[in-house]
């Protein structure tokens, strides 16, 4: 589902629930690279707006991923901080196998298999960044 743009000053985050997903990512902070990351699939955001008014609501899916990687950079938290190690890998080596002990890609918790994201998907959202 679509959201726009939200400004939150001294953004807090509770993760919502127990599930995750797990999804490539890439960062400035190790430039040419991307890496599995497991976050919270929804999290509560709790701050200031401009205006200096409480913002609380609740982040689900890919907007949730966002206010996440957004807050790592606030608070000085790398890819190599967050990441599954393991999957550490240069975008020329995108196709490569990943260790066994890498956990598969897509949400994890769900009960129906269903309403997972496909492969095909999941690769989207890492090519536009996430």
């Amino acid at each position: 589902e679509p959201f726009g743009p939200k400004v939150v000053f001294n953004p807090r985050l509770r993760p919502i629930g127990e599930e995750t997903s797990v999804l490539w990512e890439r960062s400035t902070s190790v430039p040419g690279y991307r890496a599995l990351v497991e976050r919270p699939l929804s999290v509560q955001v709790t701050g200031l707006d401009p205006n200096g008014q409480e913002v609380d609501y609740v982040a689900s899916g890919y907007e949730a991923r966002l206010v996440q990687q957004a807050t790592d950079v606030l608070d000085g938290i790398l890819l190599a901080d967050r990441c599954i190690m393991q999957s550490l890998r240069h975008l020329d080596a995108r196709d490569d196998p990943l260790p066994p002990a890498c956990p598969p890609v897509g949400v994890a918790g769900r009960s129906n298999p269903d309403e997972r994201l496909s492969l095909a998907q999941l690769e989207e959202v890492a090519d536009q960044g996430g």
